[in-house]
């Protein structure tokens, strides 16, 4: 009966711990990923060249943050989503 308990224990500590580790891994790619969107839009701002979907793009030439949508650049013809460019 004893043994018994503590299998179960033991089995409820196991699934506890799995649990934890898989929300510090969700908390961990979340933070990441905030810090990737980060470094991207600090290169644009400070005039890095970006790609994307294969155009070049950066203040340089002629691109600025889009006024009426968030986080898009635009240079009045082509609009993308800054945080799906890489920097150059």
């Amino acid at each position: 009966m004893i043994v018994k308990k503590r299998k179960n224990c033991f089995s409820h500590m196991w699934i506890f711990a799995v649990g934890a580790i898989f929300l510090l891994f969700i908390w961990w790619l979340y933070y990441d990923n905030k810090s990737d969107k980060k470094k991207i839009e600090d290169a644009f701002k400070n005039n890095q060249e970006l790609i994307c979907k294969n155009n070049i793009v950066s203040k340089e030439l002629g691109y600025e943050f889009d006024k009426k949508r968030t986080y898009q650049i635009t240079n009045g013809v082509n609009i993308f989503t800054i945080y799906n460019c890489d920097i150059k």
